[in-house]
């Protein structure tokens, strides 16, 4: 993970009370092994973040698209964001935008386990665990705001590193949809916040929810099984499962106007376009050469 307040962590700090602040950041220390290969000093992660090895991750530009945790955003022309590569946990993916004097803007979602904490229940503890890991810590601001029609709050807080006495303005944007936070912050010194704050807004106000498609775990691995057994081939084939997902939802749709635009092992995209696209999201949920199942969709005009 590349921010300090990762839900993932969220998930062992709130089911243990009584940590707080300090396990999430030994959990988040621990996490930098998986790139870094070795172990940093709790105590620093205020001045010493991102790690050095930050832009060995994966690569990201342009949109970027979370299918796991139902978002996209689009980067600004020219920057360039980096995510922890699979086998980690897909969400997020992080900017350094200036390393001295530090800017850094990350986008990220995460479930959150609490299903009885309110959007406000949610941000009230952001901005207890940022305090926490600061010295005179402020809050300069919290106001409301909308994620692609999803009610968000904004909230920034300045504060001190305790090891180099440098000040640090953290400015987090936190929408909840059902039991995922989506989460777009920056950590940036005074003279480097308005640029940070600039590519921290274009993303935000890019951002869109993608959603999903219902299906049936055991009811696609029967089919899988009788894929194996020669019976419906057509299901290797994901602009074949794309246009019947398509056809649900549009029966005007023709096979020949689904495109394939993505396609790695596990996962791919297929774009039909009639008097709306359909941009829909397949995935082998078993095995690498098995058949797709169609998990989400983006309706476009």
């Amino acid at each position: 993970m590349y921010h300090r307040a990762s839900k993932d962590i969220v998930h062992c700090v709130q089911q243990a009370n009584s940590m707080r602040r300090h396990t999430a950041l030994f959990l988040f220390a621990f996490a930098l092994v998986l790139m870094a290969g070795q172990l940093a000093d709790c105590e620093d992660v205020c001045d010493e973040f991102p790690i050095p090895t930050f832009e060995e991750g994966t690569k990201v530009t342009g949109v970027y698209q979370n299918w796991d945790y139902g978002y996209e955003v689009r980067l600004p022309a020219g920057i360039v964001g980096y995510c922890l590569p699979a086998p980690a946990p897909n969400h997020e993916f992080g900017i350094v935008i200036s390393r001295s004097p530090k800017a850094y803007v990350w986008v990220d979602a995460s479930y959150w386990p609490e299903e009885e904490d309110s959007l406000g229940d949610i941000v009230d503890t952001h901005i207890g665990w940022v305090c926490d890991h600061g010295k005179d810590c402020e809050l300069e601001q919290r106001s409301i705001r909308r994620f692609a029609g999803l009610e968000a709050e904004k909230f920034i807080v300045r504060y001190t590193c305790p090891q180099s006495g440098s000040i640090v303005k953290e400015e987090q944007t936190l929408a909840l949809r059902k039991d995922i936070v989506y989460t777009v912050g920056l950590i940036s010194a005074p003279e480097t916040y308005q640029k940070a704050k600039g590519i921290a807004d274009r993303i935000r106000r890019s951002w869109d929810a993608l959603s999903w498609l219902k299906f049936d775990r055991e009811s696609e691995k029967r089919l899988q099984e009788a894929v194996d057994k020669g019976h419906q081939p057509w299901r290797l084939e994901a602009a074949c499962v794309a246009h019947v997902a398509a056809l649900a939802m549009d029966k005007s749709v023709a096979y020949n106007s689904c495109n394939l635009i993505y396609e790695t092992e596990l996962d791919s995209i297929v774009q039909c376009r009639e008097k709306r696209n359909y941009a829909v999201h397949l995935r082998r949920l078993f095995k690498k050469d098995g058949i797709w199942t169609a998990t989400g969709v983006k309706i476009g005009k």
